[in-house]
């Protein structure tokens, strides 16, 4: 249901995008910090293992990751009031749960980015809205203490890549900027790094990703 909600959003804001007049987003580079929350489904919600025999001397064990809050980061350059390039980020850490007649539980920090364009529209004579389009964004998973490689115990990350989308909406005071925006990750992870070692990684199906965040933005 949050992933059509986004996707209709999308589209609103793609319709703005095609009546609307210039955009109020500044030329130049900007920098924005945020708060996020993070809710995920797929791989990182369903416990599993990877590579263990049968004592798992060498192999790893995936936990659920429950989601929650985190911080989100963007880095854009605007090249004219309507279309910037950006990299956007957003992180969550929480405790991973694996029950397997003995239940574990993992620090884990799953951060899904992309590399995006976006296309701002203005609504307001100190606002806007805008839409975030990411062909190819990245996802991973890294876990603490989780995997074991000859009995010695140690850390190991999932990642993946996808397609990533956003929409929101943010106001102008000056230079300083405030933003809302929801985002959907859709990712297959393909990647098994245990011990600075990385292995090929057969997913059980794909991960999607969604948060919202509100940011301040500095624009330069």
């Amino acid at each position: 249901m949050r992933k059509i909600t986004i996707a209709v959003v999308a589209l609103l804001v793609g319709g703005l995008l095609l009546v609307a007049g210039a955009a109020q987003a500044k030329q130049g580079f900007y920098l924005g910090l945020g708060a996020a929350s993070m809710n995920v489904s797929g791989d990182l919600a369903d416990p599993t293992t990877w590579g263990c025999n049968s004592n798992c001397t060498s192999g790893a064990l995936f936990g659920q990751f429950p989601g929650g809050t985190g911080s989100s980061l963007n880095i854009g350059y605007g090249f004219n009031d309507n279309i910037a390039l950006e990299i956007y980020s957003v992180s969550s850490k929480a405790n991973s749960t694996y029950s397997g007649g003995v239940q574990f539980a993992f620090p884990t920090t799953v951060t899904a980015s992309m590399i995006d364009l976006r296309f701002s529209a203005k609504i307001g004579k100190e606002s806007e809205v805008f839409a975030r389009l990411g062909p190819s964004a990245g996802l991973s998973a890294a876990y603490t203490r989780n995997a074991v490689v000859n009995n010695t115990v140690t850390d190991s990350t999932l990642s993946g890549s996808g397609p990533g989308y956003a929409a929101g909406a943010e106001i102008m005071f000056g230079k300083v900027g405030v933003g809302f925006s929801v985002a959907q990750f859709t990712a297959t992870f393909d990647t098994i790094e245990i011990g600075g070692t990385k292995y090929a990684y057969k997913a059980l199906g794909s991960n999607t990703v969604s948060t919202s965040d509100v940011m301040l933005s500095y624009h330069f």
